[in-house]
């Protein structure tokens, strides 16, 4: 089974918001670092997930409450 990238990185931005769900809002620029990813596609994918548009990301933010 193949996975896209965008699920693999979807899937990477869940686990960094679980892990750090007490610590608040976690700051793409920081996630995007911290996985090896390009802070632009980051960006990119949160918008598609209906959150991070100003590029924070809160494990309870509205798109994962829906």
């Amino acid at each position: 089974m193949k996975i896209s990238t965008k699920g693999r990185y979807g899937t990477m931005v869940m686990l960094a918001l679980a892990l750090h769900y007490r610590e608040g809002p976690i700051v793409a620029k920081d996630i995007a670092r911290r996985r090896s990813i390009f802070e632009r596609y980051l960006k990119h994918l949160l918008i598609s997930l209906k959150g991070g548009r100003d590029g924070t990301l809160s494990a309870k933010s509205r798109a994962f409450s829906e």
